[in-house]
């Protein structure tokens, strides 16, 4: 009986050694933007065309353009909707108080959802780090939040329509 709890205790530990070593390594989830070299978020349905935004560092600010679809006899264009600078430090905040560092590698899919909006995102941030998520009629944790967010900033500094 001795030797069975030697063991366990021994087990345990080597658990609990491997568990604080892998977060040691990969961290906890608490990995941080610091700098935004560009992003892109794109979305899509089939009733209301698509939307791109994109976010593009111009010195200390970040230039958030934000393309709709326009339906010309032609077909479609994207059209500028909306452009603004907004300040780096303001728009990285919001990217860590959504975590989209957490979203890299995100892929959902509502099976059997035959005209829903789909979704992609792709970013280059803290000097070489990617981040790309997509999905349809499933979202990271914090998408809509996020969407919100960018939609106030170029609500509130909105420079061109």
């Amino acid at each position: 009986m001795n030797t069975f709890r030697n063991t366990y205790g021994k087990r345990l530990l080597l658990v609990f050694m491997v568990v604080v070593t892998a977060f040691a390594l990969f961290g906890c989830g608490n990995n941080k933007i610091t700098s935004v070299e560009e992003a892109r978020l794109s979305y899509s349905s089939y009733h209301s065309g698509g939307t791109v935004y994109e976010f593009v560092p111009e010195g200390d600010k970040i230039r958030i353009c934000c393309y709709e679809d326009v339906y010309t006899e032609d077909g479609f264009v994207q059209e500028l909707k909306k452009s603004a600078l907004v300040d780096t430090e303001k728009f990285i905040e919001h990217m860590n108080y959504c975590k989209v560092y957490r979203w890299d590698g995100f892929s959902g899919n509502a099976w059997g959802v035959m005209d829903g909006t789909s979704f992609t995102f792709t970013a280059t941030v803290n000097e070489g780090d990617s981040i790309y998520a997509h999905g349809y009629m499933k979202f990271p944790k914090d998408y809509h939040e996020f969407l919100r967010g960018v939609n106030d900033m170029l609500d509130e500094a909105e420079e061109t329509t």
